[in-house]
């Protein structure tokens, strides 16, 4: 979107077409002065996150955001994509795949979950068969709710499986799930007893280690508030721990991953300025 529709104020039609380069000044920032009274503050905070282009970095080049490396894959476009999904942050989905249990159970658990299981409903969708009825109680149509729950053959099995003053009736959904979690539980344990590669949690203990004789070390963070809000801070040291220059600077609102990239910027910048070539550098994430 042209920030000229964010605009706050009257935009001159001088800088209406002007390019970028137009508002960056010769030693590489923003020029506040022209378009700072013209946008709100939130997209100001934004834009100061954002490095001005210079001479020195090159000339410009499609670059694909959604990628690491600025190529276009179909697989970080199907991230992007499905990045609203629900299925990637309800946390059920983490405990099927964590659950301990047969894999062939796993993936049917998952396709019954998303609504897939190859029952006639679905499969009337994709135009693989015409008829939506269940053939085995020919009372209604066969989605997944049906053949797990509502036909009368499977209701059966489950009052086999579940006693009958626990069951109460068909629709007592909580009873089938309790004894069906009991099960679970019981596999688990079981896969518990033969995993014997089970990992145990180790806690170590570490601090700062200096750099080698006349080396330099420089450590840098990023942080980020809720609100998006970033500030980054650094401070490089000699051999024996000697503090040597270290900076804190607010920086607008940004990603956390950009603010630990700004914060290796500015100390690398420090450090170049201060003479220093033989560099070390650390980040705390």
């Amino acid at each position: 979107m042209p920030f000229y529709n964010l605009s706050i104020a009257p935009v001159p039609e001088d800088i209406v077409e002007g390019c970028i380069a137009d508002f960056v000044t010769s030693e590489g920032s923003w020029r506040w002065n022209l378009f700072g009274h013209h946008i709100p503050h939130n997209i100001l905070l934004m834009i100061a996150a954002v490095k001005p282009p210079d001479a020195h970095s090159g000339n410009d080049h499609f670059y694909w955001a959604h990628s690491p490396f600025g190529y276009f894959t179909a697989k970080s476009t199907y991230q992007q994509l499905s990045k609203n999904d629900l299925s990637h942050t309800n946390p059920c989905w983490k405990n099927l795949w964590k659950w301990k249990g047969p894999q062939r159970i796993k993936m049917f658990l998952w396709l019954a979950g998303q609504g897939k299981l190859k029952c006639n409903a679905e499969l009337v969708k994709r135009h693989i068969c015409t008829d939506a009825t269940c053939p085995q109680c020919d009372g209604g149509i066969e989605d997944a709710l049906h053949t797990l729950r509502d036909c009368f053959v499977v209701n059966r099995i489950w009052r086999e499986l579940i006693p009958s003053s626990d069951y109460g009736s068909a629709t007592n959904v909580n009873a089938m799930v309790i004894d069906v979690k009991s099960r679970a539980e019981e596999i688990h344990r079981v896969f518990d007893i033969f995993d014997i590669n089970k990992c145990k949690r180790v806690e170590k203990y570490f601090g700062w280690l200096p750099p080698v004789w006349l080396a330099y070390k420089l450590n840098t963070y990023g942080a980020c508030k809720a609100s998006g809000l970033a500030s980054v801070g650094g401070l490089t040291r000699d051999a024996h721990g000697g503090g040597i220059k270290g900076f804190d600077i607010n920086i607008g609102m940004c990603s956390i991953t950009k603010a630990e990239l700004w914060g290796m910027y500015h100390g690398l910048i420090l450090a170049w300025n201060k003479g220093i070539r033989l560099l070390i550098v650390e980040v705390d994430s």
